[in-house]
């Protein structure tokens, strides 16, 4: 019996984690803070003005060729001085179909007037942080720009508005990231990751403090990627920037500009995609509970309530488990309260996403068992097995790019 009890007391935790973010992204919506988060910048420019140089990182690693394409033609499209843009395209050593790819189409950028170099990364690929680092002693931006391939961003004026912000003493930007799809995980992926940057996201920021900044279409001070030892060697080398921007100071924006990428192409690719975040989440939660012993409580637990977020998704496999075990075990009456409560929030969620953000699809209908199926994923991330940087299997964006406008306008509002 007292094992029972506290099994059921770990559960009720869950669902406890899981109504606390949920009560986040009900104040968000109320508050609109989207609003508030997510930073408009003026495009315009004068000969006047002091522009920085930028070095533009592209990490690239077993890419096909539309996919380097889209990102190349995306950068060239940029509206900002050539002269004051490097860009280094890093391939691994090895990977020699990337490399062809990259030399046939580097005719793009350097045709807009860029300077291109190519380096190749030599060694064993230990992931994305790895690459960028690699080039990290040649760059001479003091703003430094990544973009991955299939990066189709949505903003000409991306890069000058980065500038801008560095100007008002920002050392890292972060923009939204979409994943599209043209079938029924793109179009899940579009609708969870719009709720992520228009709904979690700002509520998180909001309440503390902190944004989390995507790797792609990040911008960062050299100085200050310098002064933290370069990119973490983590699985989210992305988020975990933000416990050092916490450990080291500084500021972080997000940047109301939008980068479109491709969704996981299958469920086997969702999975990969999906443990490598979670346990990316589990290695920041941490090292943040870690890094109690210099930094003070407050930014301590600011930092648990970020990384923790990922959690709460087991709250609704959980809850369905408990309603089933209901009639044939013992179940403290107010763990199961907690259970409809938390049952009810997941089914009742699509309603927001056909009157929020005007989705139509009956893919909707899937989104609660999309959901479920998150958490059980982030039950595989806890257990103890070794996780590698697991690259993910994309739609090519260069296979929906002529559908996007369509599908953007048609999803969001």
């Amino acid at each position: 019996m007292v094992s029972e009890i506290s099994v059921w007391g770990v559960v009720t935790g869950f669902f406890i984690l899981s109504i606390f973010y949920s009560s986040v992204s009900i104040y968000s919506i109320l508050s609109k803070l989207k609003k508030r988060v997510w930073v408009d910048v003026n495009n315009c420019s004068s000969p006047s003005d002091d522009l920085p140089r930028v070095s533009v990182i592209l990490p690239l690693y077993k890419e096909n060729f539309k996919d380097i394409e889209v990102t190349f033609r995306s950068l060239a499209s940029q509206e900002y001085p050539r002269d004051l843009i490097d860009v280094y395209v890093v391939v691994e050593e090895g990977d020699l179909r990337t490399l062809e790819y990259v030399e046939s189409l580097k005719g793009l950028l350097e045709g807009s007037g860029f300077k291109v170099s190519v380096v190749v990364n030599h060694g064993v690929r230990r992931g994305k942080a790895s690459a960028i680092n690699s080039v990290l002693g040649m760059v001479r931006g003091d703003v430094i720009v990544i973009y991955d391939a299939g990066d189709l961003v949505n903003d000409r004026h991306h890069i000058l508005k980065v500038t801008k912000l560095f100007r008002s003493g920002y050392v890292l930007i972060g923009c939204r990231v979409l994943r599209v799809g043209d079938d029924f995980l793109g179009k899940l992926s579009l609708i969870d990751t719009s709720l992520w940057y228009d709904v979690a996201l700002p509520g998180l920021t909001v309440v503390t403090g902190y944004p989390l900044v995507s790797g792609e279409g990040m911008a960062i001070s050299k100085e200050f990627l310098v002064r933290v030892g370069g990119m973490p060697n983590k699985l989210t080398e992305d988020s975990y920037m933000t416990l050092h921007l916490v450990r080291r100071g500084g500021k972080a924006v997000l940047l109301n500009t939008t980068i479109f990428e491709g969704a996981p192409n299958s469920i086997r690719g969702l999975v990969k995609q999906r443990l490598r975040w979670y346990r990316g989440y589990l290695e920041c939660l941490r090292d943040s509970i870690v890094s109690s012993t210099e930094l003070n409580v407050k930014d301590v637990l600011r930092l648990v309530v970020l990384y923790a977020q990922p959690l709460a998704l087991t709250s609704f496999p959980l809850a369905i488990i408990t309603i089933v075990l209901t009639p044939v075990t013992y179940v403290d009456q107010y763990t199961l309260t907690l259970a409809i409560v938390t049952l009810v929030a997941l089914i009742t969620a699509p309603i927001y996403i056909l009157l929020e953000l005007g989705v139509k699809d009956k893919v909707i209908i899937l989104a609660p068992m999309y959901w479920v199926f998150q958490g059980l994923i982030m039950f595989l991330a806890l257990l103890p097995i070794k996780i590698g940087w697991l690259r993910t299997e994309r739609t090519s964006i260069g296979n929906v790019a002529e559908d996007l406008t369509y599908t953007t306008l048609r999803t969001l509002k």
